[in-house]
Parts: C-alpha cells; sequence; structure tokens
C-alpha cells in the first residue's frame, strides 16, 4: 500500500474543501489551524510574560470559536497553563496535550 506525503495530503484535502465545503466552512477550518498549530507550537521561553501573553491570545481566539465548535476541554487545559499561580483542583499534573 502506498502512503501519501503530507505534501499530497494537503493538496487533497484542499482540492477536497474547494468543492465541498462551503466559504463559512473553509474559513472556519483556516482559523482552526492557525489555533491548532498555536496550541501544538513548541515552547521554549516558559514561564515568560512573553509566553504568558502568547497563551492568552491562544485563550481569545479558543474562546471566540467556541461558540460554533466546543472547544471547552481546550479552553481548560490552556487556562491551566497559562495560569500556573492559580489554585487548581486537586493540583493535578498537566494532560499530556499540554505538555508539548
Amino acid at each position: 500500500m502506498i502512503h501519501p506525503s503530507d505534501v499530497a495530503i494537503d493538496y487533497i484535502w484542499g482540492k477536497f474543501g474547494e468543492r465541498y465545503f462551503s466559504a463559512e466552512t473553509r474559513s472556519l477550518n483556516e482559523r482552526w489551524q492557525k489555533v491548532l498549530r498555536s496550541i501544538n507550537h513548541r515552547v521554549f521561553n516558559e514561564g515568560t510574560e512573553e509566553h504568558r501573553k502568547f497563551l492568552e491570545g491562544v485563550l481569545r481566539e479558543l474562546k471566540a470559536l467556541n461558540g460554533v465548535l466546543n472547544l471547552s476541554k481546550e479552553i481548560q487545559e490552556i487556562e491551566v497553563i497559562s495560569m500556573p499561580n492559580r489554585p487548581h483542583q486537586f493540583n493535578q499534573p498537566l494532560p499530556p496535550s499540554a505538555r508539548s
């Protein structure tokens, strides 16, 4: 079986979206992809003011999209990361998706 490259997958997805998605859905997908890249961004300056501001921006965008998509889990994870001095319930470690 042949496995397509990431470039091929992006191309096929783009063509599929052009044909079958409304302009509103394509716009939503672009916004979500941008937020997803931010969430998955590898952090080198964790704990700095710059990182906190970055997380606040991600949180704002997640909350803006939350009316259309159910992003409550993602919002909660970013809030835990961005507010380290906030009292947490049970003081549990971060979920794996919030560590990268």
